[in-house]
């Protein structure tokens, strides 16, 4: 997925401190900025937007902290948030890990939805993208779906990417695509 989103902003989960160049501290407090306003898009009172918008400014910190999420991109123009994930892996019924894919969750504000998009899927193209994916991007989620699209109506992205990232993570009983359809992952070891 790298570089996938050209103007989007990038998180290292690196554990000592860096510092930033300016150039760099721009574009986190512009997409800060402009997933503020996204937050606040769809309010439909002054009063409603202006919460809104500063409890996006301290949800964007807590989003761009979260290890499953690597990428954000704010679309004002289309009122999109664009999220992209760690690789996905879940574990098969013989304790195996299976390598799903990384992932672009799109949350629309206006009118409220969201789609998944798996951006290496090992399947190839007209196959799941996920257990619980459709390969039109629609997702198989019986506890979730109206909590998210809730949420992404009342300008709350931060709950909807979690729910959103969760059941990417999860692996329920009943999947539209059996888990040991995608690759076995092998984990890198000493950087090989």
């Amino acid at each position: 997925m790298k570089g996938f989103f050209d103007r989007g902003l990038r998180q290292t989960h690196q554990r000592s401190p860096v510092i930033l160049p300016e150039s760099v501290l721009t574009k986190v407090e512009k997409t800060r900025r402009d997933y503020a306003t996204l937050c606040g898009a769809t309010a439909t009172t002054e009063s409603v937007r202006d919460m809104r918008i500063k409890k996006g400014y301290v949800d964007f910190l807590r989003i761009v902290s979260d290890p499953r999420i690597e990428e954000i991109l704010v679309d004002l123009k289309k009122l999109v948030l664009h999220v992209g994930t760690a690789p996905v892996i879940l574990t098969d019924l013989e304790g195996k890990k299976r390598l799903i894919g990384q992932f672009i969750v799109s949350m629309i504000a206006a009118p409220a939805k969201f789609e998944f998009q798996n951006v290496n899927n090992p399947l190839g193209s007209g196959e799941a993208l996920h257990p619980h994916i459709y390969e039109g991007g629609n997702i198989c989620m019986s506890k979730g779906t109206q909590e998210s699209l809730t949420a992404i109506v009342d300008g709350n992205f931060f709950f909807a990417t979690g729910m959103l990232v969760t059941a990417l993570n999860t692996l329920s009983s009943s999947p539209l695509k059996v888990v040991t359809s995608w690759p076995e992952y092998k984990e890198k070891i000493d950087g090989n």
